[in-house]
């Protein structure tokens, strides 16, 4: 395997401490192990109760379910954290969906965050936050950039592909990277040049064999005669030597356009002129819950099988986590922008090796 960019930072010797917002499955937390930058999280916050169960059985139990649109500011203060993290719901932005923005209740809790961002005493240092690409036109993003420079962070932010990560996957995403107080040549593409240097041109790009199980049984993933003949037209059909796949959403395995690649497991060179001569010959199989977490950059100690989560349920709380190894590498220079890391290098690799 190819070796992925190198992202490095100075060594701290006391943990930043860490509220995780919107703590999905944990992706923020293992962005931050990536790093090796000491931390602590001192609390996680989700609503999703299904996503806290496999957030404390990986990681300990630090995820809470509260309603983040009864948190105040008082509460907030009280968590004493240099570092918040948060990556809220991007059905109100998605561009498949109904594109409410404010009027969305979804947006609401990010909304709330907003409000009672000012009104805390003692403000994190440095925030992060992602969303869907297309969440920087929103009116919610808007509010955001105003409260943020209103309370003197320096905020920068774009979008990011796990590609430029050397992860053949183009999940774009919005980032947004606050730090308070001014920092002279600090700046989104001054990132991108130099943690994500690959763009979109493919060079160094890992192979999706990489990523793939060898072990497993694959049969209740093979697509059905019925989808094949029915929708097969709209599948994004890759092959194992493939350097990109489609965004993985919450609705993989259910819907079939625009929520995921599926798999050519069957050695046919040309995968339009065998579909037309036979379409099941070419074995097409959904990627498993496992795969999908590690192009995600999540560990392959991450469990969730031990703890009765279905597969399907594994697909809808994937679909709505971050990419670890994007965010990591954001991290690095959210935390560490001035120096660049230049005192210890470590080498950011799909982390299941």
């Amino acid at each position: 395997m190819k070796e992925l960019p190198k992202t490095s930072m100075k060594r701290r010797t006391q943990n930043i401490r860490v509220l995780e917002l919107y703590s999905g499955i944990g992706g923020m937390h293992y962005a931050l192990k990536s790093t090796n930058i000491p931390f602590e999280v001192v609390c996680a916050i989700d609503i999703n109760p299904l996503a806290n169960t496999v957030y404390n059985h990986n990681l300990g139990n630090r995820a809470k379910h509260i309603d983040i649109t009864k948190v105040n500011a008082s509460e907030l203060d009280g968590y004493h954290c240099d570092l918040w993290t948060m990556s809220p719901s991007c059905q109100p932005y998605t561009r498949i969906g109904k594109q409410q923005d404010v009027q969305d209740p979804r947006s609401h809790a990010f909304l709330h965050l907003l409000e009672e961002l000012p009104k805390v005493e003692s403000p994190p240092k440095y925030i992060l936050i992602e969303n869907v690409q297309g969440f920087e036109n929103s009116i919610t993003a808007q509010k955001c950039r105003e409260v943020l420079k209103g309370m003197n962070y320096n905020f920068i932010e774009g979008n990011l592909t796990p590609k430029q990560s050397n992860i053949p996957n183009s999940r774009c995403r919005w980032y947004g990277l606050a730090r308070k107080g001014s920092l002279v040549n600090w700046n989104f593409e001054e990132i991108i040049a130099t943690s994500f240097k690959n763009s979109y041109k493919g060079e160094g790009i890992n192979t999706l064999e990489s990523f793939l199980e060898t072990q497993a049984s694959f049969e209740s993933y093979f697509l059905p005669e019925k989808l094949m003949f029915r929708y097969g037209h709209q599948l994004d059909i890759v092959k194992p030597t493939s350097t990109n796949c489609c965004c993985f959403t919450r609705g993989y395995g259910q819907l079939v356009q625009g929520s995921g690649s599926v798999l050519q497991t069957s050695d046919h060179e040309s995968i339009a002129d065998q579909f037309e001569k036979d379409r099941m010959s070419l074995r097409l199989r959904y990627f498993t819950a496992r795969e999908i977490a590690r192009i995600m950059g999540f560990p392959d100690s991450f469990q969730w099988k031990e703890i009765e989560i279905s597969e399907k349920t594994m697909y809808r709380l994937l679909g709505n986590s971050i990419n670890v190894n994007v965010v990591s590498r954001l991290l690095s220079h959210l935390l560490y922008p001035s120096t660049g890391g230049q005192e210890e290098e470590s080498i950011i690799k799909p982390s299941f090796y």
